[in-house]
């Protein structure tokens, strides 16, 4: 129970929004008057209709970048408990944009430790429903078909001030209420001051509220909370338009491969470590496929001095999660470029294991042709670091 209300805190900050007056970084230049209010008198306003397109316009190739503070506890080594803080930086991209649905990934950091989560959510007769979540996952795989898991309420039409629903429940069992109680109130967070909805968030079990600012253009820019321990809250630092920039990292102990270059001269190899991060850049919905194997094939050319063949292709990839197993079908030329490798084809196949299996933290990588299993199924470099095997 405690992990899925951690999981809507988090759900929280990934919404973005269009339409409402505000007066930040990005305001136009005819932007309406200042409106100064607080959440129990506000300033009037003129009427607007809002739908759900105004508050959730899964925008496209856009970063949203939280900063700040939640308190915690931690215990020293006689078992005495001290207050703490931990600092927050999130960041909110949109991977795929299908029909009524979206993926949104967020990247979060949390004191230095690094924590990644995709939400799928989903629009449906004016209301926003989040649908599925899966943790630690770094990979772009679009999960957007997949049959909902969750049934979380985060926003429901009509946007007006006093306009309440249940946001989620188990059984009979309601845990959180949502209500409207501005739709014009002043917030100043560090990308600008704005004009915001805000939605108080309250849970019934313990009785702790939540408060969510929404703002124009943006979506949620702010939430803040007091718990029995402390207060928490993040809010927008900064928008960034453009495709995510990422890293895909090419690993492998290159003392085991030079062994088969001894007899060459091969200066490329000097340069080469033992994990190599290669940038990259991501745009909402992009094909995976083609994205890592062309980003495969330059790192084989640069840094290998190979090139890898045109009809080598990956026809899908798919990952078992009960399993941990990652599933990688080729096409039937990687047989003949990899019979071709001679003794170096067990360290390529190790090389695409480890490649693809970090990406989707998988700890065995299983490869077919056309569906036709090929080789034995091997452990990631990751797995056997954690389980001490090398």
């Amino acid at each position: 129970m405690r992990k899925i209300i951690t999981v809507l805190l988090i759900a929280l900050l990934s919404l973005n929004a269009v339409s409402c007056v505000f007066r930040g970084k990005n305001a136009p230049d005819d932007a309406a008057p200042d409106a100064t209010a607080d959440i129990a008198g506000e300033t009037a306003a003129p009427e607007t209709i809002y739908t759900m397109q105004d508050f959730f316009p899964r925008t496209h190739n856009r970063q949203m970048h939280f900063e700040g503070l939640a308190a915690s506890q931690r215990r020293d080594t006689q078992g005495n408990v001290f207050p703490n803080e931990i600092e927050l930086y999130t960041v909110f991209f949109n991977d795929h944009v299908r029909g009524s649905r979206s993926q949104t990934r967020i990247m979060s950091w949390r004191s230095g430790a690094e924590y990644s989560l995709i939400e799928v959510y989903e629009i449906s007769q004016g209301n926003l429903w989040l649908i599925n979540t899966r943790e630690r996952f770094f990979d772009h795989t679009d999960y957007t078909a997949e049959i909902p898991s969750l049934g979380v309420l985060i926003l429901s039409e009509p946007f007006e001030a006093g306009n309440e629903w249940i946001r989620f429940q188990l059984g009979e069992a309601v845990h959180e209420v949502a209500r409207i109680i501005s739709m014009n109130t002043e917030i100043t967070v560090p990308y600008g001051t704005f004009d915001a909805m805000v939605v108080e968030v309250t849970d019934e079990v313990n009785g702790v509220k939540t408060l969510e600012y929404y703002a124009a253009g943006l979506g949620l820019i702010k939430t803040e909370r007091q718990t029995e321990i402390g207060g928490q809250y993040q809010q927008l630092v900064d928008v960034v338009d453009g495709p995510l920039p990422m890293f895909m990292q090419f690993f492998y102990g290159w003392n085991v491969v030079e062994e088969f270059f001894e007899d060459y001269d091969e200066p490329f190899l000097d340069n080469v470590p033992d994990m190599h991060h290669v940038p990259v850049e991501y745009h909402t919905n992009t094909d995976l496929i083609p994205f890592y194997m062309n980003t495969f094939r330059a790192y084989l050319r640069d840094y290998w001095n190979y090139n890898l063949s045109s009809g080598v292709d990956i026809n899908s990839i798919s990952y078992d999660r009960a399993a941990n197993l990652l599933h990688v079908d080729f096409t039937p030329a990687f047989i003949t470029e990899m019979s071709g490798l001679g003794e170096l084809e067990s360290h390529v196949m190790q090389l695409a294991a480890d490649t693809l299996g970090f990406l989707y933290r998988a700890h065995e990588v299983a490869f077919t042709v056309n569906g036709d299993a090929y080789g034995q199924v091997l452990q990631t470099t990751m797995y056997k670091e954690i389980n001490g095997l090398q």
